[in-house]
């Protein structure tokens, strides 16, 4: 009789001339590790099994009821930015005009001063006055042109978009759930962590040296707290229950 792999011995429990009966432990192999490997797989597949459990139940109400009114918060978002960027477009025809006026009153001002331009007491003339106001309403047409230029911003506008584009999406998602490409995942994925557990309790299983039949034990190897091997005998076990 051998272990399915190596290990540290940890109990032999039979010596040589004892009778033993079938199912009677033999030896075992320090299996701490092999413990510890079939508890993290049973809290794995308890984990994905209640993923399952979820899955097949869908999205509860509460989620749903979550989702739809982080649309409507999107959407109350998305029609604020949209109103904002709307008046400000509506702002700049309006400052646009402004500074196109003024450029035609400065050239209408600088026409009829350059026909008086000539006269010695130019600088007396209503021609020069009325060119300086048409200058100064020109720059100040200009400065708010680019105050107004320098609001328009659409991060928020395109922010929002997405925000609620994003908020439709999760549900659509919640609203359709389970989707069979899910359902099938969660289904593999607690096939899977059943198969490791069996593995893992196998394994431990194995690290146990049990009895075949009632017979003689006819000679051990190894001591308690050796490595012993897989391809040695730990103990050869006679069947003597009949001649031959």
């Amino acid at each position: 009789l051998t272990f399915s792999s190596a290990g540290l011995l940890d109990k032999l429990l039979v010596e040589p001339g004892q009778m033993v009966q079938t199912g009677d432990t033999l030896a075992a192999l320090d299996s701490r590790q092999l413990q510890l490997a079939v508890a993290q797989a049973e809290a794995s597949h308890k984990i994905n099994e209640v993923r399952l459990e979820q899955t097949r139940a869908g999205s509860g109400a509460a989620d749903i009821a979550s989702a739809e009114a982080a649309v409507a918060s999107a959407e109350a978002t998305y029609a604020s930015a949209r109103n904002k960027l709307s008046l400000r477009s509506d702002q700049l025809t309006v400052v646009e005009a402004d500074l196109q006026r003024a450029e035609l009153a400065l050239r209408d001002a600088q026409a009829a001063y350059d026909m008086v331009s000539w006269r010695a007491e130019i600088g007396m003339l209503p021609q020069s006055a009325a060119l300086q106001r048409a200058t100064l309403d020109y720059q100040r047409a200009v400065a708010n042109y680019n105050l107004q230029i320098a609001t328009i911003d659409d991060t928020a506008f395109r922010a929002a978009a997405a925000q609620l584009a994003q908020a439709k999406a999760q549900l659509d998602r919640l609203e359709s759930t389970p989707s069979p490409e899910e359902l099938a995942i969660a289904e593999a994925q607690a096939q899977q962590s059943q198969a490791a557990l069996d593995q893992a309790r196998l394994r431990l299983e194995d690290a146990t040296l049990v009895a075949p039949w009632d017979g003689m034990v006819l000679r051990t190897s190894g001591r308690v707290g050796e490595l012993v091997s897989s391809a040695i005998p730990v103990v050869i076990l006679a069947d003597c229950s009949s001649y031959y």
